[in-house]
Formats: structure tokens, C-alpha cells, sequence
């Protein structure tokens, strides 16, 4: 855990956000950790993803935490936010010109948008050529679909093949959100901190992009290097033919435990499983399920005597049978047990934000641990246009009458919008 005499790594750096949604603020989220000024953009409307996801609710249904809005704040903590009107010139040439004096822009509009608000990457690095453009998207930077809109559950899941690895004939596995959109901001996250690398040496930025598509193929990069060869897709099996060490099995309480030991074809990991569930006869010679070959021929009929064995105990006696065993197993935790794991804890996977007006609150940390560094929120999300006129003084040295005039016109600064899950929530405060 770092501590306060620790200094971030990227307290130097400035990043323009103009992003929305999850993946591309999940990026600035993560910079921002490390120490990063992050300056979001959003509309005068503020971020679409505010209030639209799951909001903690209290036992009697009612909705708690006041204004905290929790999935937002994992993905917009510790920022600045400044409201400003991009479909107008003046919007625009506010835009440009901060984007002159930044390290970072992370962009997730699509080519086609960035062009008409004059905002395409090569125009604005050759203003500043130190600039690092980074640009998310759904499906990449070239061919016939740069274009098309696309979320995490089209473009990572659907189009990018890992809903089928994860979903059977029967029954087709959905995301829940954001799970593609971080996987896709860490990517990008990596391309940028690389590109940095590369402004030292060079003394001049570049474009990086990832996309949800491309993020997808490497998240299933073991399935796909093999279709590659054979062209075939994932075969999902009957589960009576799956092996036991790999396996999951529905206990007493009705909770999952997981197998996984290494080698599922080692007849060493076999008797060592039979022993841990008290079949230490099936592993003799002479015994039909004793060698790799008469499990393997009688597998079905195993399997099935297996599934009735596990309905005898509870998910945590099994898992205290097995792990003395040294079976690897893990039990299926809910979302409640998740966020009270003690070795999740012990490794700092949740972290403590002071909000200005609702005081602590915990949220998710970011993925990784630097131990020589300061890395953590540096706040909690900003609430919409909180720093319009501060970031336009300071960095554009705008004069008050200027911005007061740019409110006034509904160019700059946040602006109420009936019908938004953002001021439906705020009107019930």
C-alpha cells in the first residue's frame, strides 16, 4: 500500500478525455490513479452513463448513497470535468485549444465525428507534436466499418467471439457491463504509457488506438490461435463428457465449486481427486476407473457418481476437503462474498474515496499494485461541468465576462436536462 511520502508516477501529465461510456473513461480512471490532471469533456447534458447502471439499494428497496454514483465513479474518480457544447464552433476552438497544451487526448468518437468537430488526430498533432492520441473504438481505425456504433456486449462479445466460447447451444452466456469496455481500456492504457516511453526518446507523440473487437481476439487468444490453424469453432461438449478435474459441481447448498488441476489427462491428479472424495478404491489397478483409460472409457458413469457425491456437503466443506488435499479448486462467489474476500482485501482490491458531500465511500481499485509508487484515486468523480470555469481560466486564461457570456450561450458549463437519468435521479434528491 503506498503512502503519502510516495510520489505518483505520472504527476506531470495532462489528459483530455473526450470519451463517454465505460472503456474510454476507464482508461482516464487508470491515469489518473497514477497521477495524472485528467480534464474530462462532456456535454452540457453531462455523461451519458451517469445514473444508468445499478445503484445500491437499501433492504427495504429504497435507493441509498444519496448523489454517489457508484459504477460511474469507478470509471470517472479523481477527475476534472468540464462541460462544453461540441456540435458548435466556439465548443469546438475551446476543444482545439486545450488540446494544444495537453500530453494526452483519449478520444472513443467515432473518425467520422472527430472530423466534423475538427478533432481528427493528425490535425491536432501537427499543432503539438508531443501529443499522444489516443483513440478507442468498437471496431478499429480501418476497413468498411470504422464508423458503426458499437458497445462491449456487439463488438467484444457478440462480433469478437468470446460469447461463444462461453455459451452453449441451449443457452447463450450475455455480459454483464463493462466487462469487455476494461478489458479494452487497459489496453489502451498500455499503449499509452508505451507511447510515453517513446516521447522520451523521440520528443514526439503518436496515435494508439485499441478497440473492443481487437481486445476480445486477445482475450480469447487461446481459442482463436487454434482456429487460426483449423478454422473450427469451440466445441462445448456434454458435460458428462468433461473431465471430473475440470469440472464444476453444484454442492448441498446449492453453490458451484470449480476443478482445475493442471494436467487433466494425468492419472496422478485422477487418485488424488477420487482419494479427497472418499473413493480411494477407484483408484486400484484392478478397479474399472483405476487407470486414465478405464476413466476415460467409463467417464459418463463417473461423472454422474461424482455430481451425487458433491450433493453431500456443503460449497465450503468440499472446498476445505479438497484444498487439503492440494485438489485447485475455488468456490463460486457471489458478488456479496466477493466484496468481503479477505485475500482480496489483504491485496488492496478495494479502495476508501472521500466524496466533498456524502464522506467515504470504498469502490473497486485499480488492477495492479506499484509498491515504490503512489497510485489510487485522487478523488472521487467530478459532478458535471464542476471545473468549466477553473480549467478555463487557468489553462485558456479566459476572463470571466468571456466564459459568463459562453454559459449564457449553453456552450459552456452544465445545463439541466429533463428526461436524463442524471436529472431524474437529482430531482428525487
Amino acid at each position: 500500500m503506498w503512502n503519502s511520502t510516495m510520489e505518483a508516477p505520472l504527476t506531470d501529465i495532462v489528459v483530455l478525455e473526450i470519451a463517454n461510456w465505460i472503456a474510454g473513461p476507464s482508461c482516464g480512471a487508470l491515469l489518473a490513479d497514477l497521477g495524472a490532471t485528467v480534464i474530462k469533456v462532456e456535454p452540457p447534458q453531462g455523461d451519458a452513463m451517469r445514473y444508468v447502471l445499478r445503484n445500491p439499494r437499501a433492504s427495504r428497496g429504497e435507493k441509498v448513497g444519496s448523489n454517489i454514483d457508484p459504477p460511474f465513479n469507478v470509471d470517472n474518480r479523481g477527475k476534472q470535468s468540464i462541460a462544453i457544447k461540441l456540435d458548435t464552433l466556439e465548443g469546438q476552438r475551446i476543444v482545439q485549444d486545450l488540446s494544444k497544451s495537453v500530453d494526452i487526448i483519449i478520444s472513443n468518437l467515432l473518425p467520422e465525428r472527430l472530423q466534423k468537430f475538427g478533432l481528427h488526430p493528425e490535425k491536432l498533432m501537427e499543432e503539438n507534436p508531443r501529443l499522444i492520441f489516443a483513440s478507442l473504438t468498437g471496431w478499429g481505425l480501418k476497413g468498411d466499418e470504422v464508423n458503426k456504433m458499437a458497445f462491449d456486449t456487439t463488438a467484444f462479445f457478440a462480433r469478437g467471439g468470446v460469447s461463444a466460447t462461453l455459451s452453449t447451444p441451449e443457452h447463450f452466456s450475455g455480459p454483464r457491463p463493462g466487462q469487455g469496455d476494461h478489458q479494452t481500456g487497459l489496453a489502451l492504457l498500455s499503449a499509452i504509457l508505451a507511447a510515453l516511453i517513446s516521447r522520451q526518446k523521440t520528443n514526439r507523440g503518436q496515435l494508439v488506438e485499441a478497440s473492443l473487437i481487437r481486445s476480445a481476439t486477445w482475450a480469447i487468444a487461446s481459442d482463436i490461435s487454434t482456429a487460426l490453424f483449423d478454422g473450427l469453432p469451440v466445441n462445448p461438449g456434454k458435460r458428462s463428457n468433461g473431465s471430473v478435474l475440470r469440472l464444476p459441481f453444484l454442492c448441498k447448498d446449492d453453490r458451484w465449486i470449480q476443478m482445475m488441476m493442471p494436467n487433466p489427462t494425468d492419472v496422478k491428479y485422477l487418485h488424488r481427486f477420487f482419494n479427497a472424495i472418499g473413493k480411494a478404491e477407484w483408484t486400484e489397478s484392478h478397479h474399472n476407473y483405476g487407470t486414465m483409460g478405464g476413466y476415460m472409457k467409463h467417464r459418463a458413469e463417473v461423472n454422474a457418481a461424482v455430481e451425487g457425491i458433491f450433493r453431500t456437503k456443503t460449497a465450503k466443506e468440499w472446498d476445505t476437503v479438497l484444498q487439503d488435499a492440494k485438489v485447485i479448486c475455488a468456490v463460486a462467489h457471489n458478488l456479496d462474498e466477493v466484496v468481503k474476500d479477505k485475500q482480496l482485501r489483504a491485496n488492496n482490491a478495494f479502495v476508501s474515496i472521500t466524496h466533498p458531500v456524502q464522506g467515504k465511500f470504498e469502490t473497486v481499485n485499480a488492477p495492479f499494485n506499484l509498491h515504490g509508487s503512489a497510485v489510487g484515486p485522487q478523488g472521487a468523480a467530478p459532478d458535471p461541468g464542476q471545473h468549466t470555469t477553473e480549467v478555463l481560466q487557468q489553462r485558456l486564461h479566459m476572463v470571466d465576462v468571456d466564459i459568463a457570456r459562453l454559459k449564457a450561450a449553453g456552450i459552456v458549463g452544465y445545463t439541466p436536462t429533463p428526461g436524463t437519468p442524471l436529472q431524474r435521479w437529482m430531482s428525487k434528491l
